[in-house]
């Protein structure tokens, strides 16, 4: 079952607000016990808040993705909330070469690239 969650661009009591009414209704369906997480390191930190006030810190099995399972934003406050949570990291191998040519680009070398083009 897939529940929407409210967004987070807005710190406003309405959006607290919302976030804890929607925390409560995937709590009160015994059908939630795990919860997969795509959003921004704020979006997620606003969840596990409201999380946190519903005392459902211990409910909750969280899959997180590369958006938020590595930043402090999410961790630091909500400790209890976050433990356990299983993250997902695509792997990021350094490409052979490229910091090179990337730093030797120019506006003389590199006239295909618009943000190289002189005026």
């Amino acid at each position: 079952m897939e529940t929407k969650w409210p967004s987070f661009s807005s710190s406003s009591r309405y959006h607290r607000r919302r976030t804890v009414a929607v925390c409560a209704a995937v709590i009160s369906s015994a059908r939630h016990l795990g919860a997969i997480i795509f959003g921004s390191d704020q979006e997620v930190a606003g969840v596990m808040r409201a999380v946190r006030r519903m005392n459902a810190s211990k409910i909750f099995s969280w899959i997180g993705s590369d958006g938020w399972s590595a930043r402090d934003l999410v961790s630091i406050g909500n400790e209890e909330e976050v433990e356990g949570t299983l993250s997902v990291q695509p792997q990021a191998n350094p490409v052979k070469g490229f910091e090179e040519y990337f730093l030797s680009l120019t506006v003389e070398n590199n006239k295909r690239n618009p943000w190289f083009v002189g005026k």
